[in-house]
């Protein structure tokens, strides 16, 4: 396979995240907060007891594709050149969840991209000429050894023992594909461009978000600190920096 398909896993809370998930449960005295919100929950939902909380968020998954993003679990820095920003002892991949919950209607706003902006990107046509490709590639080497049909799934099959599987398990691996340099190449690279459509997209106004408009204190805020008033989400660029995006095919055999 051209990198391993994601396979979903819970998050696994840094102490530092512990401790501010838990600030943000408890009131001043240590107990349970009259407020309290399942949804920011995030020791609950990382011990899967509510929403499950997984260490990425899968945007496209077919049986020949797989496009799965996550955000960073560093501490976000909230110091600025003109003072602070926002709560310290936040992991970039904690404020995203937070962000989108409480201010998006519960929308994440990069599974928005995927599902509103990125089908119209040309890094879109790009990822399907690519899987297009592969595929091709795939196909001419099994025709080479005498594989050359699919069946009702677009399984590989053989054309002498249409009931049987082939290039199962180890087999199906030890394909010279995978190993192609050029394929390797192309898909990271693809995950990269991707990634940089996205921000794109985001400091531009070109994903749909729930939230127009931030408050007129916060607008003061952002212009004292030199920041950018009107981007909803797009305040410094710092969690939008930490976003990472990969990308798996493996023609679905």
């Amino acid at each position: 396979m051209i990198t391993n398909r994601y396979r979903r896993r819970l998050v696994t809370l840094h102490a530092y995240e512990r401790m501010f998930a838990q600030d943000m449960l408890d009131d001043e005295d240590g107990d349970a907060s009259s407020g309290y919100d399942a949804e920011l929950d995030f020791i609950s939902r990382a011990e899967g007891k509510i929403e499950p909380w997984y260490t990425r968020r899968t945007v496209i998954e077919s049986s020949t594709e797989q496009i799965t993003y996550n955000f960073s679990d560093r501490k976000r820095d909230n110091m600025f050149p003109a003072g602070r920003y926002g709560a310290p002892n936040f992991s970039y991949r904690m404020l995203y969840e937070f962000l989108c919950k409480t201010y998006n209607g519960g929308e994440y706003f990069i599974d928005s991209y995927f599902s509103q902006v990125f089908p119209y990107r040309p890094v879109y046509a790009r990822f399907k000429n690519f899987s297009a490709d592969l595929n091709e590639a795939v196909t001419q080497e099994l025709r080479s050894d005498g594989v050359s049909v699919r069946d009702e799934f677009g399984r590989f099959i053989s054309a002498s023992a249409p009931q049987a599987r082939v290039y199962e398990g180890k087999s199906w691996k030890s394909l010279s594909v995978w190993r192609d340099e050029r394929y390797k190449s192309e898909i990271r690279m693809l995950g990269k461009d991707i990634r940089e459509d996205a921000v794109l997209a985001l400091s531009t106004g070109m994903i749909p978000l729930v939230k127009k408009s931030v408050s007129s204190a916060t607008r003061k805020i952002r212009a004292r600190l030199g920041l950018d008033p009107s981007h909803v989400f797009y305040a410094s660029g710092r969690l939008i920096n930490h976003l990472n995006v990969y990308v798996a095919m493996d023609t679905g055999a």
